[in-house]
């Protein structure tokens, strides 16, 4: 009788854990909060190989000088810029400018083959994008609403905000930002 009480028990947290994996709240505890191995998470689009990719020149051996600080102090303690990057958790660090990477550092077990989510990184990169398609003329300006380019979106919720608004991150749209909350926006916005 103990027996099946338990497999009745654990069946349930199985159905449970089955039906729950297919809201924000299931995946929220399935997963629990974002981390370097999202991409295992979430689907994904494997993007087709460029017949003529461009590559980075190699600026480390290059004249180009690049200035980092040699020492930072926290607490009272002085860490080399490289143990800096261990105490933050950074695993890939990459100083580009304009062709040429003038610095790379990676953390072990990491290297420039390793696949690791951008996070906010994408920001920059997506602004950059903009600037593109503006030079190209995919998109007039920053000014346009964004439900020019997003016709599904609710005009009369979306309608006033623009492309500006995203890339400075200031939509209007009411979010609060709680990472540790099964119910709140950014498990709804996250894992949905």
């Amino acid at each position: 009788m103990i027996f099946l009480n338990k497999m009745k028990k654990l069946l349930f947290i199985v159905l449970l854990a089955i039906v729950w994996q297919s809201c924000h709240v299931g995946r929220f505890f399935i997963y629990n909060f974002a981390d370097i191995n999202d991409y295992k998470k979430f689907p994904k689009k494997d993007l087709i190989k460029s017949t003529q990719p461009f590559y980075f020149f190699d600026g480390e051996k290059s004249s180009s000088v690049l200035r980092l600080p040699k020492t930072f102090t926290k607490k009272a303690k002085e860490y080399t810029f490289e143990e800096a990057l261990k105490n933050t958790g950074t695993v890939a660090f990459l100083a580009i400018r304009n062709d040429s990477i003038l610095y790379q550092w990676y953390a072990p077990k990491y290297n420039t083959s390793s696949i690791v989510p951008s996070f906010s990184m994408a920001k920059s990169y997506i602004s950059a994008l903009m600037g593109i398609a503006i030079n190209e003329g995919f998109i007039k300006n920053t000014n346009e609403p964004i439900t020019t380019y997003l016709p599904d979106l609710d005009k009369t919720k979306f309608g006033n905000i623009t492309i500006q608004h995203l890339l400075d991150m200031r939509s209007g749209l009411k979010s609060v930002e709680n990472y540790f909350n099964p119910f709140g926006d950014i498990a709804k916005y996250y894992y949905v």
